[in-house]
């Protein structure tokens, strides 16, 4: 009577059953659109787990094709033809190539380089110069390898037919039984590395690798483990990084052989090369760092040398003020650099049980042909066999 409307109770029910027939489909396109959201999501994980499988594969396979290329740059051949190939035999043809072998200095190329050393060594490299890389001569190698990591130098592809005894030694040493272990080598950790090998070589200023991966890839097959230390910590690292490197063959280790102790026992070594290396040394570590591979080296053993030679193209090309004495000068990056005579040599290893096999220049003429001008590559090669003495 009071004009307001009470709703019977048969007239709400089509509003409840409204709701709930709105409920329910709310919640079965929810559970529809959750059962398409899991089944997306199980396909973008189904693919997120594949792409990581396959990104994982590419992965693995570049670290593959890496490994494959190093073993194929090493083991292409380590073996080219003898040095001193293309002879000159009439000096008119001298333009007709861009190098020639073991072609001797003309006297009027001896005089040149007389004058330009003199003029080189009258003025000198400054006192706060000469101190510095001398300090810090090994932070110089560090920064040098650095900066070029492993793309400055080329493998050493000519070690068997440059060296060859040390090849015949190894050759020789596979053939025989595995030597027995003394109490003394027993005692050194370094030494041990190498249990179980009967062929030990040393590479004194290992850089990053240039010579010990060739070996390792020529030799894989071999009772051979080679040690590999250098003053560069980077470099170093180099040699570790490096996809060849197996510490079953290997050890690589940091030792500035001038001032250091090698660690090795003495008599413990078949072959040491040094290739580049003694030049990078002041000239009066020369015979102290001798005398230290001289005695590791068992008795037979070889000592190889490979350096620059006097009067070689990189001397004459030094400005003044980097020269650091007498045939000793440093690179615009801070290295030292020496270049030897055949007399250094015979003086540096005159004291020591050891007999001469080779000491002598490697000569190559460099010849620019649009500009008619001539240059003189000259490197110094040595090769010494440790005396056998009586009872050994």
């Amino acid at each position: 009577s009071s004009g307001t409307h009470t709703p019977q109770p048969w007239q709400s029910k089509p509003t409840v059953m409204c709701a709930r027939s709105l409920t329910y489909q709310d919640l079965l396109s929810s559970t529809q659109e959750s059962e398409r959201i899991v089944d997306e999501l199980e396909q973008e994980l189904e693919h997120s787990t594949l792409s990581y499988r396959i990104k994982s594969l590419k992965k693995e396979g570049k670290a593959l094709q890496k490994q494959l290329k190093a073993l194929e740059k090493t083991s292409e051949t380590v073996r080219r033809p003898r040095f001193g190939g293309r002879f000159l035999e009439d000096s008119r043809a001298v333009f007709q190539h861009n190098a020639w072998d073991d072609v001797p200095m003309s006297e009027d190329y001896e005089k040149q380089a007389q004058e330009i050393v003199a003029k080189q060594q009258a003025e000198p490299a400054p006192l706060w110069l000469r101190d510095d890389v001398r300090k810090n001569a090994a932070g110089y190698w560090d920064q040098f390898y650095e900066k070029h990591e492993n793309k400055f130098y080329q493998d050493r592809r000519w070690l068997h037919t440059e060296f060859p005894e040390v090849f015949e030694r190894l050759n020789t040493l596979k053939q025989m039984q595995k030597e027995e272990i003394s109490d003394l080598f027993k005692e050194n950790h370094l030494w041990m590395k190498s249990q179980g090998s009967c062929i030990r070589l040393l590479e004194v200023g290992c850089g990053a690798g240039n010579t010990v991966f060739p070996l390792l890839s020529a030799h894989r097959n071999t009772d051979m483990f080679v040690y590999a230390c250098d003053f560069s910590k980077n470099a170093v690292d180099l040699v570790k990084a490096n996809p060849l490197y197996d510490t079953s063959k290997c050890y690589a280790f940091v030792c500035d052989i001038s001032q250091d102790e090698i660690g090795l026992p003495d008599e413990s070594l078949d072959v040491i090369m040094m290739i580049f290396v003694l030049s990078a040394l002041t000239p009066d570590c020369f015979q102290t760092t001798c005398r230290k591979l001289v005695r590791c080296l068992k008795p037979g053993g070889y000592l190889l040398l490979r350096d620059y030679g006097r009067h070689d193209l990189a001397q004459l090309r030094f400005k003044t003020e980097r020269c650091l004495g007498e045939n000793f000068y440093v690179r615009g990056e801070g290295t030292q650099v020496y270049f030897f005579s055949k007399e250094n040599i015979e003086s540096m290893l005159r004291d020591f049980p050891v007999k001469k096999i080779q000491n002598e220049y490697e000569r190559r003429l460099i010849v620019n042909r649009k500009t008619k001008q001539q240059m003189q590559r000259v490197w110094i090669q040595a090769k010494y066999q440790k005396e056998v003495l009586a009872g050994d």
